[in-house]
């Protein structure tokens, strides 16, 4: 199927809303738009569409709620590109409230020398002030899911929280994953993998990967149980690169 981008429905897309019609988007290399509710990211120079669905089938094989991402075709300019298509996940009257929009709306300054661990504490008690919600279980699976999948741009922005009509929040599922697997789709030899994971830098806790994770134990307790619902689930009808596979072995090694 190829989706055809109206001039009338290319628009931009920041926090789950709509907030500017324009004929020619570009946002940090990515064109983006809406078409009716579905929301349409071209590929930039790093391909991010087979990212976004490969993270979406394992992060399904995890059991994690995740945004579903399908790889497809679209017309941009009279040229055909390669885009990811998901469904908007909010439903009538619920807002997206990015976690980089919670901390400015709590007024929270992160101190310049706070360890990964302290600015971890410090934005779990901003959400539960804010939310209600006690988030360091499910961050800390996000944080799990990103170092297995070798994700290196999970900022606060693509960490949400949806405020129901009620004014009630819940976790928002995972999204935005397209710079997953060291930012590459080429297979790579056990020696690039480690080279790859020397010079991998996280986010948004910590640059070090290690640290970003906050508690190893409690990391490698989530890892493993990722792994044995990976590959107890994972099977023909995911349609994901081998190389992505090896690099998840590789990663779950790391941990240990």
């Amino acid at each position: 199927m190829t989706v055809k981008l109206s001039k009338t429905l290319r628009s931009l897309m920041y926090g789950g809303r709509v907030v500017y019609k324009l004929d020619n988007v570009m946002v940090s290399d990515t064109k983006r738009a809406w078409v009716g509710n579905q929301f349409i990211k071209i590929d930039s120079k790093y391909r991010e569409s087979k990212k976004e669905r490969d993270a979406f089938y394992i992060g399904t094989a995890f059991g994690l709620d995740r945004v579903k991402y399908h790889v497809d075709k679209c017309i941009y300019h009279g040229k055909i590109h390669n885009c990811c298509v998901c469904t908007n996940f909010l439903d009538k009257d619920e807002e997206l409230i990015t976690l980089s929009d919670m901390l400015n709306r709590c007024n929270v300054i992160i101190p310049m020398n706070r360890t990964s661990e302290e600015y971890f504490n410090l934005v779990c008690k901003c959400v539960y002030s804010y939310t209600g919600l006690d988030a360091r279980e499910w961050l800390m699976n996000l944080l799990v899911f990103d170092f297995l999948i070798a994700n290196s741009d999970r900022t606060m922005s693509d960490i949400g929280f949806i405020r129901g009509n009620n004014g009630g929040f819940r976790f928002a599922p995972i999204y935005d994953n397209g710079m997953a697997f060291f930012g590459t789709d080429s297979e790579m030899s056990l020696k690039q993998l480690k080279e790859r994971s020397l010079s991998f830098k996280s986010k948004p806790f910590s640059k070090n990967p290690r640290l970003n994770l906050i508690n190893i134990d409690i990391a490698r307790k989530i890892a493993y149980r990722y792994k044995h619902s990976f590959y107890g689930k994972l099977d023909g009808s995911y349609d994901i690169l081998d190389s992505r596979k090896l690099l998840l072995q590789f990663r779950f090694n790391l941990l240990g």
